[in-house]
């Protein structure tokens, strides 16, 4: 999982809190539950971008090369990034360069980043078998 993510969502989180404080210092409970959703949201999208690598991992061992850096551009367009610093990943994305070239790769790997976030959940539906 990307640890660049954790300090940057923590730093917008701080800086949008401190603008929406009551006098009493206190942030007023539609901030915080709107923190809290918004925190979930985050959570869930690692949580599926996560799936979409996995994923991604099973179809390159499956001999699927071109639909497993389509699943990795899942995540991408899941969570907002790709995990770069994910050494596996890093190995993976190797790996699937060497099979289908640059060229091959950076086509397979877009067609799953291009998408938006609701198409990029049911492509990523449909490369694990589910109607």
């Amino acid at each position: 999982m990307c640890t660049l993510r954790e300090p940057i969502l923590t730093a917008c989180a701080s800086r949008w809190l401190s603008r929406t404080r009551r006098p009493s210092g206190l942030p007023s409970p539609g901030t915080r539950r709107l923190s809290v959703s918004a925190s979930l949201v985050a959570w869930q999208s690692n949580g599926l971008a996560w799936a979409a690598e996995q994923v991604g991992e099973l179809l390159a061992l499956e001999d699927r090369p071109a639909d497993a850096a389509t699943a990795l551009g899942l995540s991408e367009a899941i969570r907002g990034a790709f995990d770069h610093g994910e050494p596996v990943l890093r190995a993976l994305v190797a790996a699937l360069v060497r099979r289908l070239g640059e060229d091959g790769y950076r086509d397979a790997y877009a067609r799953g980043a291009a998408l938006a976030r609701p198409a990029a959940l049911d492509r990523l539906g449909m490369l694990t078998g589910r109607p």
